[in-house]
């Protein structure tokens, strides 16, 4: 029997560039890390920022708020802080809350942010994906960055490529997979975490370890003493090598002996989305004062 229909098939490749950054103190005047992340790329055009704020990270950093605009003041030549750092609910019951999405979505619009400004997010699980939901389908999506404040978040979801909010009463109904445009890794937000909360993220490495890499396991097993205490001297004195987990260490999508494309959101194991996991390596390789350690 002839076909009734014709079709064109093509498979579409996406390639994108995470990347994540390691440093101490971002928005002291002496950091260029996050004002070389927000750097204009159109001529005679400084680039437009807006900065959210876990409310929650008061408590332990008070003065945050004045020093991210002291941060950009002394930038202003290049990089516009479109407004003061707005403060936004965490926990998980943020991400119940549709109004806080559509307020988000109304300081976008306010400010003409467009797709070649950036979104800036500060806090906990539940804020970055709050912000990172709303800023991703904003002009299709906005540039987001990144900063992870627990030791889970900057070894684990907060270096990932999902957020979403709760609907229907159901976790993350509502939701895209969207890769930030960068990640910070800010060490001196963990340093007034409780100590269980600073163990959080190193169970995390141990879990990566188990799967991944014997040495590396090995390796936290020796420091088990002196990671669980954070004595800070006796870590900066580890010099014990620590593998590097990256993109590169996943088969790249054309490897697989599955025939159809892969999906690299969801299918052929979630590559891509897993793959964050990896990264908590990185984060205790870093590691440098007590409460560096997840």
């Amino acid at each position: 029997m002839p076909s009734t229909y014709s079709t064109i098939r093509k498979n579409i490749r996406l390639d994108f560039n995470h990347r994540v950054y390691f440093t101490k103190d971002s928005f002291s005047h002496a950091n260029e890390t996050l004002a070389g992340i927000v750097q204009p790329h159109r001529k005679n055009q400084s680039s437009k920022i807006i900065v959210y704020l876990d409310e929650g990270l008061l408590d332990g950093s008070p003065n945050l708020p004045g020093q991210i605009e002291s941060y950009f003041k002394a930038r202003e030549d290049s990089l516009q802080l479109v407004c003061s750092p707005i403060f936004i609910r965490g926990g998980e019951s943020a991400k119940n809350d549709w109004k806080l999405v559509d307020q988000i979505w109304n300081d976008l619009n306010t400010h003409a942010l467009c797709r070649h400004s950036y979104v800036v997010v500060i806090g906990g699980g539940a804020a970055l994906d709050l912000v990172g939901f709303a800023a991703s389908t904003a002009h299709r999506g906005i540039r987001l960055v990144r900063f992870p404040t627990t030791t889970l978040s900057q070894g684990d979801g907060g270096v990932g490529v999902k957020n979403g909010i709760n609907y229907f009463g159901k976790k993350n109904w509502v939701g895209t997979f969207s890769v930030p445009y960068a990640v910070v890794n800010d060490f001196h937000f963990l340093r007034g975490l409780p100590q269980d909360q600073k163990r959080a993220g190193f169970v995390e490495a141990v879990k990566v370890a188990l799967i991944r890499d014997r040495s590396f396991f090995e390796q936290i097993e020796e420091r088990a003493d002196e990671l669980a205490e954070f004595d800070e001297s006796r870590c900066n004195k580890s010099s014990a090598r620590v593998p590097h987990f990256t993109w590169n260490t996943l088969p790249a999508p054309e490897t697989r002996s599955n025939s159809a494309p892969p999906d690299p959101w969801i299918s052929d194991t979630g590559w891509l989305i897993n793959s964050n996991n990896f990264l908590i390596s990185e984060l205790v390789m870093e590691m440098r004062s007590p409460s560096d350690l997840g």
